[in-house]
């Protein structure tokens, strides 16, 4: 969607003054308030209000029922979960006006804040850190590499042991890939997993052998919603983009198909709570059962 027109829902107010990036969607029902500033590439879902002045980096994803108060500064590739609530004063009182008491939040790059967190204002969220669904934070959170690099060290020492203890092929997969490659047609997986997980999962399910190619969120210097890994597997593939067909299941897999100027095929189940999506996909399936109509 880079270097498209942002799309602004009909129900949703924009004030004066509010500049909206390239390639950013906001949904139904939102108020962006006057003087703010969106980057590119952004999601806004449903029931947003930003206030006066409040800057939001590019590749942000707000979620559904989500307020950022006056002055607040997100960074790029924040990530706010539904219902997740930014606080504006610290001791508020409906007969008190207590508006010259504000304080402004600064949440850094790479955040993600779980569904239901409140922040406190006045604090500022270090890069990358992850807040638990329902937490409330109450102080600053630093950025500390090495905190940071040795939880990632525990935590794919722990996948890795544990890669497919709850992972399970959906409804039809496995019969629809037997298909695919009986139509000797090409398959790929893009995902923003690493490469080296990718494979062992899918060895572990036992269907790593129906796909041609596989590119991780590490095997080039960008992933998706960005075209590139897609370019390059048709490249890889010897096919051309508009001869592929994207299936995924959330708004990044959306984004990085049109990107790459590739019809998009959802599945109405996966990794994402914003149902509107569904609007902008060219075929929505409920079965990968469906697929057959497009190979038979």
């Amino acid at each position: 969607m880079d270097g498209t027109e942002p799309w602004i829902h009909p129900s949703s107010i924009i004030d004066d003054g509010s500049l909206i990036g390239n390639g950013t969607k906001i949904w139904h029902y939102s108020h962006i308030m006057d003087n703010v500033s969106i980057g590119q590439n952004c999601t806004l879902g449903q029931n947003i209000m930003i206030g006066s002045g409040v800057t939001i980096g590019s590749g942000c994803k707000i979620q559904n029922n989500v307020s950022i108060f006056s002055g607040d500064i997100l960074e790029e590739n924040v990530f706010c979960g539904p219902s997740s609530v930014f606080t504006n004063v610290l001791y508020p009182r409906a007969e008190i006006d207590r508006r010259d008491e504000f304080k402004e939040t600064f949440v850094r790059t790479g955040v993600s804040i779980g569904a239901n967190a409140t922040i406190l204002c006045g604090i500022t969220i270090g890069e990358y850190a992850m807040i638990g669904s329902g937490a409330v934070v109450t102080k600053n959170i630093p950025h500390d590499e090495n905190k940071i690099n040795e939880m990632l060290k525990i935590f794919l020492l722990h996948y890795t042991h544990n890669i497919d203890d709850d992972s399970v092929l959906f409804e039809n997969v496995e019969t629809v890939l037997k298909l695919i490659k009986s139509k000797k047609l090409k398959l790929a997986v893009c995902t923003n997993k690493m490469e080296k997980l990718s494979n062992m999962l899918l060895e572990k399910l036992g269907v790593l052998h129906y796909f041609d190619y596989l590119v991780g969120g590490d095997t080039f210097a960008k992933s998706k919603p960005d075209p590139f890994p897609l370019i390059e597997i048709c490249k890889k593939l010897s096919v051309s983009e508009n001869e592929s067909i994207m299936i995924g299941d959330s708004a990044t897999d959306l984004n990085a198909g049109h990107n790459a100027n590739m019809p998009v095929v959802l599945v109405g189940y996966g990794y994402t709570d914003n149902k509107n999506i569904y609007n902008d996909a060219d075929l929505v399936i409920n079965n990968f059962s469906q697929l057959t109509e497009l190979i038979e």
